[in-house]
């Protein structure tokens, strides 16, 4: 869906609890539909000019479209200042031509909300699903981030998730997010609970 070329998108930069990852405001939607990761590693995979441009962009390792937020993740060693001024730059040279409704080939891209390979559906599962989704949820996608439900083993008391988004390389992730989310679940779900991070896919 190719937007008006003549419609200046507004764009604003907001910092995150990751100082490797700036989330993108703008005043018009980016992803329509479940929120969708892209890696440098993986690619673009037809996600159109833009998405491509960004991810060729020295330093930029890691794109999340949700809604009208885009989050861009950094490997560490490039200067915002100079990212924000080329991010900046090719939304709005590639904004007009991006389609919010693209859906990429179930092989390659992941579109971030739709369940992952390794996911173990289970009735638990769900009802941490429902905790979460009250409490620490909005706050984690309020900074660009989300949380994958991997599996729960009913035996160790072992819950599994992966993080998406900023908090895929965010330090505090895996220190006071993973805590919070670990006391929470003990508090309302299982006293027993622990909690593992896997990795991205």
């Amino acid at each position: 869906m190719s937007r008006d070329a003549a419609k200046e998108p507004t764009i604003a930069f907001e910092t995150t609890p990751n100082p490797r990852s700036r989330k993108v405001v703008l005043d018009q939607p980016l992803r329509m539909g479940d929120p969708i990761a892209y890696q440098r590693a993986s690619g673009a995979f037809e996600g159109g000019p833009m998405i491509a441009q960004l991810l060729d962009t020295p330093h930029i390792t890691d794109l999340y479209l949700r809604d009208n937020v885009l989050t861009v993740t950094q490997d560490g060693s490039g200067s915002w200042y100079l990212l924000e001024d080329i991010i900046s730059g090719i939304i709005r040279a590639g904004i007009s031509a991006h389609d919010p409704d693209y859906t990429p080939p179930v092989a390659t891209a992941k579109p971030a909300a739709t369940p992952r390979t390794d996911i173990q559906p289970s009735p638990q599962l769900e009802v941490i699903r429902e905790i979460l989704d009250s409490t620490i949820t909005p706050y984690i996608a309020s900074h660009g981030g989300a949380v994958d439900l991997v599996s729960f083993d009913t035996e160790t008391h072992q819950l599994t998730i992966a993080y998406e988004g900023a908090c895929g390389t965010c330090p505090s992730s895996l220190g006071m997010t993973l805590a919070a989310i670990q006391n929470m679940l003990r508090d309302q779900y299982d006293p027993q609970l622990v909690v593992r991070v896997t990795s991205q896919h």
